[in-house]
C-alpha cells in the first residue's frame, strides 16, 4: 500500500496505516442502501489493508475504530497479504 498513488493513510484501531477505500464499490453500495420500517440505514465501505500493517485477520462482527468511527466488520477476507475488508456503520 503505497500512500504516494492509491492508498491513504488513516488511523485503525489507534494505529496509522496506509489503506485503500474503494469509492466506486461504496457509491454503488450505497445506491443499495437498505432502510428499515424504523428509518435505520446501514452504511458500508470496503476497505484494503495490508496484513502486515494491520496485524491479525479481524473476525467477523467484530468492531473496530477507523479514524474516531465505530465500524462492525461484515465481512474480512484474506487475499495474499491484503484484506477485504468490509465496514459497517449503523445510522438512525
Amino acid at each position: 500500500m503505497n500512500p504516494d498513488e492509491f492508498s491513504e493513510i488513516h488511523n485503525i484501531n489507534d494505529k496509522d496505516m496506509p489503506i485503500q477505500i474503494d469509492a466506486n464499490e461504496q457509491i454503488e453500495r450505497e445506491k443499495r442502501q437498505n432502510q428499515n420500517s424504523s428509518g435505520i440505514y446501514v452504511n458500508q465501505k470496503l476497505v484494503y489493508v495490508s496484513a502486515q500493517d494491520y496485524g491479525k485477520l479481524p473476525k467477523q462482527g467484530s468492531r473496530i475504530v477507523m479514524d474516531g468511527y465505530l465500524y462492525m466488520v461484515a465481512d474480512a477476507i484474506d487475499e495474499g497479504g491484503v484484506y477485504t475488508l468490509t465496514l459497517e456503520v449503523v445510522r438512525a
